[in-house]
């Protein structure tokens, strides 16, 4: 079955053989919340990204999302957005900040 996006295998020069990169899907969305909730234990509940959230993601900019598979099983995954500044306030430089 094929899957959504781009989708990259890991080769023998990495850590971990097998691994299958891919762009996520909605059906994806729960095993992103189990990840996220696994990664970070002692994060408080309301502070999780829902279901809700990465679907916003997913709308939005779709070929920003990747997720890491090993034996079919989530084990890792990104989200990204695309950002647009707001022209009409002043640019910041690293050394203002």
């Amino acid at each position: 079955m094929s899957r959504g996006g781009p989708q990259l295998v890991a080769t023998q020069r990495r850590r971990n053989p097998g691994v299958l990169i891919r762009g996520w899907e909605l059906d994806d969305i729960p095993g992103l919340v189990e990840c996220q909730k696994a990664a970070y234990p002692d994060l408080p509940e309301e502070l999780h990204f829902d279901e809700s959230i990465h679907a916003q993601e997913l709308d939005a900019f779709p070929e920003g999302q990747f997720l890491a598979e090993l034996d079919g099983r989530i084990v890792g995954y990104n989200t990204s957005i695309i950002f647009q500044p707001d022209e009409s306030l002043p640019r910041l430089t690293w050394e203002a900040i």
